[in-house]
């Protein structure tokens, strides 16, 4: 299955988020397309950080379960299931930081102290696209 048909297919909140020091913006739909290709290269059942990440946007089960809806680990190989939980995340992550780099590191886990800046995760995924 295509991962653009699969975003397309889910009901996530579409909003725009805007580039540091640009007036362009980003298609949150476009951003997720690129998380997951940094993320999992497009791989359902990929596992990574010593079994804690899965599936396409290699979600941590143990942090995230309970505001995701998630019943067992293995609810994170469904694609519908794990992009619904991989926007979820994003989409705090940008309440929380203002800046795209911020949003971007505070997904992957990098903000010491809750200060996120624009570190390597975040150039890797904008690269993308």
């Amino acid at each position: 299955m295509k991962l653009a048909f699969i975003l397309s297919a889910l009901t996530l909140t579409v909003f725009a988020i805007e580039k540091d020091a640009s007036s362009k913006s980003i298609p949150f739909s476009d951003l997720m397309v690129a998380v997951v290709a940094v993320e999992s290269g497009g791989r359902e059942k990929i596992v990574g950080d010593d079994g804690k990440s899965l599936g396409l946007g290699q979600v941590q089960y143990h942090l995230h379960a309970k505001k995701c809806g998630l019943k067992n680990r293995s609810d994170l190989f469904d694609a519908k299931i794990n992009l619904r939980c991989s926007a979820l995340v994003m989409q705090n992550c940008a309440k929380r930081f203002k800046t795209i780099g911020g949003m971007l590191n505070c997904y992957n886990g990098d903000c010491p102290k809750n200060n996120c800046g624009n570190g390597q995760y975040a150039h890797k995924v904008l690269s993308r696209l």
